[in-house]
């Protein structure tokens, strides 16, 4: 979107901003899901047009994402082997995931969300996702660091209280 305008001086200005129209989901879906959605072949719900859309939502948001993503980079992101996959890329599977529950609209940034599992939402979505990031993107953060924040966006994910 772009703003142009000219007062009675001859004076102008303009200027633009960046629009991102979202899903409409109402349900939010684990790293599981959304592994078989992109993963080669037929998408199950989404249009192959959707999908890539949802991701460059994904890299515009998010600090940890910060090149363009296709398909064939989020399966590899989507799928990693449980026991021989490092805290990077757990952390990085579930980070991938809560974004595309964002770019499919099922929470929004100003949602709260419960991140210390007591039941109570303590932040927002947007909080949560900073904070995770933040340690993400540190050079010496732990792997049980990683691996905390890691189950914290698992939890958001899992835990959807607005069923």
């Amino acid at each position: 979107m772009e703003f142009r305008s000219r007062d009675d001086d001859g004076g102008s200005a303009s200027d633009h901003a960046v629009v991102i129209v979202v899903g409409n989901a109402t349900e939010m879906r684990g790293s599981g899901y959304w592994m078989v959605e992109y993963r080669a072949g037929r998408p199950n719900r989404f249009s192959a047009q959707t999908l890539g859309c949802y991701l460059d939502i994904a890299v515009a948001f998010s600090t940890v994402f910060e090149n363009p993503l296709n398909r064939d980079d989020a399966t590899a992101i989507l799928f990693v082997d449980r026991n021989g996959g490092s805290a990077e890329e757990l952390f990085d599977e579930q980070l991938l995931a809560a974004w595309l529950n964002f770019a499919n609209g099922a929470v929004g940034l100003a949602d709260p969300v419960d991140t210390d599992g007591d039941g109570a939402s303590d932040r927002t979505f947007g909080e949560a996702l900073l904070a995770a990031e933040n340690v993400r993107k540190d050079p010496l953060a732990a792997r049980d660091q990683l691996l905390a924040h890691k189950e914290i966006l698992e939890r958001i994910l899992l835990r959807d209280d607005r069923r």
